[in-house]
């Protein structure tokens, strides 16, 4: 029986981003975890974490943002934790981890081709959906997916 584990690159990257995180004090969560397991002529587990990181505001600004999202990484204001901003942030920030999933490392390169980031939003602050107007979403017929983790084995 042989069993092949793969751990991408920009796996280990979100996970060293994450352990950067941990020592700068931020508020970790696991925001969501998208499991599949599948059985056929082999079997084949996939793990993927959606791991949410709240960061002082000053910390995002000196990046010039207000949230950020690396791979399965999504980073949001801790001090908008209670406002409808939060919310907003957020759902952009989770546009942008579906993003990533579709397209893996080929992300940057494409995004010059799709519209990965809105163009000239027009912000409701009240509106969460106006965070993800315009925003290229996979659909659901999209046939690749990079994962944080995969196990194959016979």
């Amino acid at each position: 029986m042989s069993m092949k584990i793969q751990f991408p690159i920009l796996s280990m990257l979100s996970s060293a981003l994450l352990i950067a995180c941990v020592f700068i004090g931020a508020d970790i969560s696991v925001h969501s975890v998208e499991v599949e397991f599948m059985v056929s002529d082999h079997v084949e587990f996939s793990f993927h974490p959606i791991i949410h990181v709240e960061l002082p505001i000053n910390t995002l600004a000196f990046f010039g943002c207000q949230g950020f999202c690396f791979w399965n990484i999504v980073a949001t204001p801790i001090e908008y934790r209670e406002q409808n901003d939060f919310l907003c942030i957020l759902a952009h920030e989770l546009r942008h981890s579906e993003q990533w999933m579709a397209l893996g490392p080929s992300l940057p390169i494409v995004s010059l081709l799709l519209p990965i980031e809105q163009d000239n939003p027009s912000l409701n602050w009240s509106d969460i959906d106006s965070f993800t107007d315009g925003m290229w979403q996979p659909p659901q017929f999209w046939p690749f997916e990079f994962d944080f983790l995969s196990i194959k084995g016979i």
